[in-house]
């Protein structure tokens, strides 16, 4: 029985002065008790073939320190007529709080994708589940908070958030624009950033009755 434990592979939450880190629950440098079996190993002993594996791409949970990524795989049946397998998951719909104003932390997803290119989400307690030759099974794995306000996150983290593509894709309307240093240089635009900050002051603001 192959077994997918999604609670292993997900991102840390973001600590006080530092980012959190990727693939992992925990904050802390100490090893964990479960281990992700390199693919070649799970091929040879299960009938799946993996297509991709990797983090999850902007789906870090933002402020001025960010989450870590959780888990990003696919995989699919190979040699049999039909994979059969149960799910059981956590964080489909309640997602980990952020802290001093960081951004909740990204939910876990599966998917099964279907030859002709669409795709159906899956319960996260589904029992029965059927793949059939052609079709994939995508496991996106949740992550913890942020912390701290977004707005306050350092040009070269941005920097760097931009060339991983660790941007939170999944609230646009929370997008980061941490303040610009004065007198630094690079690809990340002060005013694009003033302005964007600006607007998100306003929509910020409450609301008086």
């Amino acid at each position: 029985v192959y077994t997918v434990l999604e609670g292993s592979m997900c991102g840390s939450p973001a600590g006080h002065d530092r980012d959190g880190i990727d693939l992992k629950s925990s904050l802390t440098k100490s090893g964990s008790k479960m281990e992700l079996a390199d693919v070649e190993v799970l091929e040879a002993v299960y009938p799946v073939l993996f297509g991709e594996r990797g983090v999850r791409l902007g789906e870090h949970d933002y402020g001025q320190h960010r989450s870590g990524a959780g888990c990003y795989q696919t995989f699919q049946p190979h040699g049999v007529d039909v994979l059969t397998g149960n799910l059981t998951g956590t964080k489909a719909w309640f997602p980990q709080s952020g802290a001093a104003g960081g951004l909740p932390g990204a939910t876990m997803q599966y998917l099964r994708r279907f030859a002709d290119g669409s795709s159906e989400a899956l319960h996260i307690q589904a029992v029965g589940v059927e793949l059939m030759p052609g079709e994939h099974f995508e496991l996106n794995c949740a992550s913890g908070g942020g912390f701290g306000d977004p707005l306050d996150r350092d040009v070269e983290a941005l920097e760097g958030d931009l060339e991983q593509e660790a941007l939170p894709t999944h609230r646009p309307d929370r997008a980061p624009a941490p303040h610009a240093r004065e007198g630094h240089e690079g690809s990340v635009s002060h005013d694009a950033l003033q302005q964007r900050a600006e607007r998100l002051e306003v929509v910020d603001e409450p609301v008086l009755p």
